[in-house]
This record gives structure tokens, sequence and C-alpha cells, in this order.
């Protein structure tokens, strides 16, 4: 090897140990971070706790104030008519957002049990809401309604496939083959 040489691989070995050593730093930077914002699991699960009391309660999700902190609440996914009878917390459960609760709901009208979850972020205020929202909500999908979203399917099939039913236009005639560029 040629002492150019040698002087080449050892600046591109200090550039890739350099560029690895910011990545490493940028990646644990970035978790600090995002842990500045995870609440703590006694007081994410009281602030559960707070939601699913005024749910029971009747009241409609709005800004709770009766903790040190405030409580924000988003759940869209209750059905208009349809009052929580009793919960249960079950415990932590596994999630990528920053705390997740298991929750078992008893709901009348009509009468259901299901078990859902429960995501709090922030620190003050903490957002609680609904896994569903939350997952819409960090997607950016919120919004849409469901008949929008299968009538956009309906006429924009992937490429290759028809759609179901085609419209013909009066004085438009079909096209078939190549165009000819007159």
């Amino acid at each position: 090897m040629t002492p150019d040489c040698c002087k080449l691989i050892c600046r591109a070995a200090c550039i890739l140990f350099c560029a690895a050593i910011c990545a490493g730093c940028s990646a644990e930077q970035n978790k600090a971070a995002k842990d500045r914002y995870v609440p703590p699991a006694d007081l994410a699960r009281r602030a559960v706790e707070e939601v699913l009391v005024d749910w029971r309660e009747g009241r409609l999700p709005a800004p709770i104030n009766r903790m040190a902190v405030g409580i924000q609440v988003v759940d869209k996914q209750r059905n208009k008519g349809q009052t929580l009878a009793d919960f249960e917390i079950l415990g932590e459960a596994p999630s990528e957002a920053a705390r997740c609760f298991a929750v078992r709901i008893r709901l009348k009208g009509p009468d259901t049990e299901e078990k859902v979850r429960f995501v709090v972020i922030g620190i003050d205020p903490l957002w609680v809401f609904r896994q569903e929202d939350y997952e819409l909500i960090s997607q950016w999908a919120c919004g849409k309604p469901e008949e929008e979203a299968a009538g956009a399917v309906a006429e924009n099939p992937p490429p290759g496939e028809q759609p179901a039913a085609q419209v013909e236009q009066p004085g438009v005639a079909e096209e078939t083959g190549p165009r000819q560029i007159e």
C-alpha cells in the first residue's frame, strides 16, 4: 500500500467513526427527549381512572381539572346514547406509545362488555386517548369517514385492475390500443 492510500483509508475510517458516534448520540438524545413526555405510571393510571369516572357519571369527553395536572380527553369511539355502567383497569399494556392501559368496560344501551386500551402521554396536561384515536392521529389518517375511504378505493383501483363499474360518457368513444399522435 502506498502512503497516500493509507492516509485515505485512515481519513475514511475517522469519518465513519465520527459519524457512528454522532448517530449514537442523536438516538440517545431523541430517546431522552421522548422520555421527557412519558408520565409516571401511577399518575397515568389515575388519569385514565378520572376519565372513566367522568364517563360513568355521564360527562362527555372534556378537560378535567381535579388533579395536580390537567387532563385532556380524546375518545371519539363512544357511541351516542351508550353509557358506561362499570369499568376495571386491568393494568399497563405493552404499546409503542408512552403509557398504555388495558381496561374492561361494561356498557349500557345496548349492553356489551369490551376490552379497550387508553394511551396517556404528556406531563401537564396529560393527554388520555382511546388507542384507536391515538393511532389515527399518529398516522395522520383522522377525519376520513369509512364511506369516503371505501369510495376512494372503488374509484382508484390498483394498477392493472378495472373498476367495478365504468360510467359511459355520451359522445366519448372507448379507446382500444395505443393512441396515435397526429
